[in-house]
């Protein structure tokens, strides 16, 4: 509760601060600031057919907010919503709050890379989420930050319980470089991300994840091919189930599907060529490599795929992406906003 009422505190003054109020996204009035609302599809063999809306506001250029709020249901009426808050600062400083509910189901297929499709389990759940994350700007292109998280689990059943019940604070710190020509859609640049945290029971275990990404013009900005490498570890002592590292669904190994693939570490690259031929739409295609098990480096499963993304206007450097992944024995079809990396 503190934590929440930390984030309005938060919230607050630095909406105040972004500017004036934000006009419909196609309109061509110069506001800093645009507006949607756009209906919610989504489709899984879990599910079925899922249903909601999304609000949200996005900056014209590359500094304001952008700031969301969604809602899905399924015919079973699980219930997912999710607010989400970032805001980018003229001198380089970044506000990064979300707070998550949700009430579907967890598929759960067990633990490291041996995993496979008919092993998955669905346990009914609640799970809220919520970080705070402010990253100041030190110097030219260098970045330091900090960020506190509250995380809640409780399986529905009280009869068979496959996880107890998890509650917990946790907090760490950053250091990032950012080179990059564009936070939303780069097109040159170099961006290398390590972070740091623990937890608040203890004795706690140590988290530590590496984030490095390369953007490469091939021809000129119709073309560009962009790299991602990205990697955890856990150490000193094990990690409870919310807080184990996964692989899968609509970011990280994107031809399986969410949650597939558990461990104490994991380690991924992605690949992705894109191509805009027009500024509203880009075509990319995607090979994903990585694995996740409770020692580093285990066998690696593969990944590729492709899809559109639409930009939004006046910039169109917002992204709606599309796309589906092809895995050794999955397959994933994704809807969200923004590039992946």
């Amino acid at each position: 509760m503190r934590f929440l009422i930390l984030c309005l505190l938060c919230f607050q003054p630095v909406l105040s601060l972004a500017g004036g109020g934000p006009s419909w996204f196609t309109s061509q009035d110069g506001s800093s600031q645009k507006w949607a609302v756009m209906p919610v599809y989504r489709r899984n063999s879990t599910y079925g057919h899922m249903l909601g809306g999304r609000f949200f506001i996005y900056p014209a250029g590359n500094t304001g907010y952008y700031t969301s709020l969604s809602v899905v249901t399924s015919r079973e009426l699980f219930l997912s919503t999710t607010f989400s808050y970032q805001y980018w600062r003229e001198n380089g400083d970044q506000l990064d709050i979300i707070i998550d509910y949700d009430g579907f189901s967890e598929p759960y297929y067990g633990e490291g890379y041996q995993t496979k499709p008919e092993d998955r389990k669905d346990i009914p759940i609640y799970k809220v989420h919520t970080q705070l994350e402010y990253v100041s700007k030190m110097r030219d292109r260098f970045y330091g930050g900090a960020f506190i998280s509250f995380d809640y689990r409780k399986e529905k059943s009280d009869k068979e319980v496959q996880f107890p019940r998890e509650l917990l604070f946790s907090g760490g710190l950053l250091l990032r470089y950012d080179s990059r020509d564009n936070y939303f859609n780069p097109i040159r640049g170099e961006y290398y991300q390590l972070r740091s945290w623990l937890l608040s029971s203890m004795p706690s275990p140590v988290f530590l994840e590496g984030d490095v990404r390369f953007f490469f013009p091939l021809v000129d900005k119709y073309l560009v091919l962009a790299q991602h490498g990205i990697a955890g570890l856990t150490f000193l002592n094990s990690s409870p189930h919310l807080f184990r590292f996964p692989l899968g669904g609509p970011d990280l190994l994107r031809g399986y599907r969410l949650n597939r693939f558990r461990g104490e570490s994991y380690y991924l690259s992605q690949t992705e060529l894109r191509f805009t031929p027009w500024k509203f739409l880009s075509v990319v295609g995607f090979f994903d490599v990585g694995s996740a098990d409770d020692k580093l480096f285990s066998p690696a499963w593969f990944s590729f795929g492709g899809g559109l993304r639409f930009g939004l206007p006046p910039d169109y450097n917002k992204k709606i992406r599309l796309e589906a992944g092809i895995g050794e024995d999955q397959y994933n079809i994704v809807v969200a906003f923004g590039h992946p990396f």
